[in-house]
């Protein structure tokens, strides 16, 4: 149960990377200002905790999918403000937080893990539960989608299904890890996770530096862009560390629970916080979410 509880707090915590952006918005904190922050963070902590950049018995593939880890979720980040430019934000939602279908396909895959049918059951719910979520979330901002650049119905589409593609990547480093064995230690991620997510941060942090660098002249008040900024940070930084934890049990039950709990928690915020209508997707949102969660973990129920 410890586990479910840790997938559940990390979707939760991976929310408030969204509330972060959210906040700084009115404020003129661009989100990839608030991500130079989550890198920096990211880079402190966990560089403090592993000692040192990659320190004696680290195997190179533990470094190599936190560079490339880091370099997707960047990559991301770009991705979704030119989504936002090109088309509304309900799509780009369920685009983004459906990253845990690759993750999960994979692990069936390549890692053996059941694909019993209440699993595939409980992803499917899954899904319709983030399509659902992205008709509760509000209009983007004016000028993203509207004002700004418009493409094709054909570009937009392509452009989202990139970034579904590569925010899955994440995902399928901390399964790949959390399945390995080494040594007496249960798995890989939790054996080297400071390390692995180290490299994450180094390498979500460097372009983000250098681009705020080159764009200075939209440097946002300080204040705002840090406090903004940690909010997003923590987040991740919470959201990651409990993911790590229980990276060893099944993808299709860590990271339905995790994107479902990010859901909600976003949309009791928007609801709570910024002022959004509850609409009547919300509560097919939440039906959904539930239905999710008993069916991936049907075998533990019965």
């Amino acid at each position: 149960m410890s586990d479910l509880l840790l997938a559940a707090f990390a979707g939760a915590s991976f929310a408030f990377i969204g509330i972060g952006y959210r906040l700084g918005q009115p404020r003129g904190v661009r989100p990839i200002q608030a991500a130079l922050v989550i890198g920096v963070a990211g880079s402190l902590c966990f560089g403090i905790a592993a000692g040192g950049f990659w320190p004696e018995g680290t195997p190179t593939k533990v470094v190599a999918l936190g560079i490339i880890t880091g370099l997707t979720q960047y990559l991301t980040i770009r991705f979704v403000r030119l989504a936002l430019e090109m088309g509304p934000l309900s799509p780009l939602w369920c685009a983004v937080s459906v990253g845990f279908v690759p993750a999960t396909v994979y692990a069936w895959i390549f890692l053996g893990e059941s694909a019993a049918w209440y699993r595939c059951a409980g992803v499917a719910a899954g899904v319709l539960c983030v399509l659902a979520g992205s008709a509760q979330q509000p209009a983007p901002a004016p000028g993203a989608g509207e004002g700004g650049r418009r493409r094709s119905r054909g570009a937009y589409g392509l452009v989202l299904f990139v970034i579904f593609v590569i925010n899955g990547v994440s995902f399928i480093a901390v399964k790949e890890l959390g399945a390995s064995r080494v040594g007496r230690s249960s798995n890989m991620m939790r054996e080297f996770r400071d390390v692995f997510m180290l490299w994450e941060y180094l390498t979500i942090g460097v372009p983000c530096l250098v681009e705020v660098l080159v764009g200075w002249r939209e440097r946002a008040r300080f204040v705002p862009w840090l406090w903004c900024g940690l909010i997003a940070a923590l987040g991740s930084m919470a959201g990651l560390w409990a993911i790590a934890e229980c990276a060893h049990i099944d993808a299709a039950v860590i990271f339905t629970l995790s994107s479902i709990a990010a859901i909600l928690t976003s949309a009791v915020a928007s609801v709570a916080f910024f002022g959004e209508k509850v609409r009547p997707a919300l509560f097919v949102m939440l039906g959904l979410g539930v239905l999710a969660a008993v069916l991936v973990n049907l075998d533990k129920l019965l």
